[in-house]
């Protein structure tokens, strides 16, 4: 959608044009794009559950709030896990 041209974009109807023509299956997102998606959703989906299951155990293991070893999710660390 970002490589359209702004005049294809402009009305309703050729937004909506535009719109179809992006998530046309048969040219745009084929089976190989949507495999792709799928697999980056479920690296950031696993990536965000370690970061939680992270925090649960370090919750239930006593430590303090105070700590600077506390665990944040960030798009940084989330990155990170993914690679």
């Amino acid at each position: 959608y970002r490589r359209l041209p702004l005049t294809d974009k402009r009305r309703k109807e050729n937004f909506r044009n535009s719109v179809r023509q992006c998530l046309d299956r048969m040219t745009v997102l084929t089976i190989e794009r949507q495999r792709m998606f799928s697999k980056r959703a479920r690296q950031y989906m696993l990536a965000y559950h370690s970061i939680e299951l992270s925090k649960e155990k370090r919750e239930s293991g006593g430590e303090a709030e105070s700590s600077n070893a506390k665990l944040e999710m960030s798009a940084y660390l989330v990155e990170k896990i993914i690679k």
